[in-house]
């Protein structure tokens, strides 16, 4: 009887197992996206700016020179494409003189700046080590190029002031 009581609670097991089913997951909506629609329509020509008969200077395409500063300049590490690790961002900058710059540091450890070389000095950038966190701002009055660098890191910084 214990025999029969044992098969009887296997093939019990057995039933159970057997007849459950997996969970079927329901398929992810595959609906496409609508793409946006292009007119047929040429756009309008750009006007040419009006010269007075003289022929201008213009700059050569592909030359980059340094980029207008449009915020303050952020210390923090990353990889430029070339794998190497920098940690002034805009590294170059061009502002008009009387303009204000801050330094921020986004990063997780301190930056210490520097200054060096260039036409003029940035009075009170020797060794100025900023925490995480910190900040510190500058306005330039005197025209010419001021270069730093970043000691921790050594990514080096310039600003132009015209």
């Amino acid at each position: 009887m214990r025999l029969l009581g044992c098969v009887v609670a296997i093939m019990l097991v057995l039933f159970m197992f057997g007849c459950g089913q997996p969970a079927i997951e329901p398929e992810p909506d595959t609906t496409p996206e609508p793409e946006p629609s292009v007119p047929d329509t040429e756009p309008a020509p750009t006007p040419e700016p009006e010269t007075d008969g003289e022929e201008t200077e213009t700059e050569e395409e592909g030359e980059e020179g340094p980029a207008a500063l449009e915020g303050d300049i952020e210390l923090k590490r990353f990889y430029t494409d070339e794998g190497q690790i920098e940690s002034i961002s805009p590294a170059e900058v061009t502002i008009s003189s009387g303009t204000e710059i801050t330094w921020v540091n986004t990063d997780d450890r301190p930056h210490v700046l520097t200054a060096i070389g260039g036409d003029v000095q940035i009075p009170g950038m020797k060794s100025l080590r900023l925490a995480p966190g910190e900040s510190w701002s500058f306005t330039f009055e005197e025209v010419g190029t001021y270069t730093y660098i970043d000691v921790v890191f050594g990514s080096k910084g310039t600003i132009v002031v015209e």
